[in-house]
């Protein structure tokens, strides 16, 4: 299965927050022994990337991805790169999402 490739928009100096469900054969995945992991950066392999924070909803399958205003006042690009990846119950990695993440930067600081 490929990773969906979105394209992100992270407002500097504000909350980011999107919801995801994950299904197989139309149906949402019990998440509860699944971990995730992500992170935004300038370039690829910088070295220098900023975590999202994955959150299970009570809802089977859904998945809460959020990066506070505190975090994201410290992106000094307008342009990066993330990913999301999953380790499922198994022990199994997916990468769940990719694409580039645009920076809004914040007038006032």
């Amino acid at each position: 299965m490929a990773a969906a490739e979105y394209n992100l928009l992270l407002e500097q100096g504000a909350d980011f927050s999107k919801t995801m469900t994950l299904f197989l054969n139309n149906t949402p995945i019990d998440l509860t022994n699944w971990t995730f992991e992500g992170a935004v950066q300038a370039r690829l392999g910088d070295g220098k990337p900023t975590a999202f924070t994955f959150t299970k909803l009570p809802d089977v399958g859904t998945l809460l991805i959020t990066m506070s205003d505190t975090l994201t006042s410290t992106l000094g690009f307008e342009k990066g790169y993330y990913n999301w990846f999953a380790t499922n119950d198994e022990g199994k990695k997916i990468k769940l999402a990719e694409g580039i993440a645009y920076v809004s930067r914040e007038v006032l600081s």
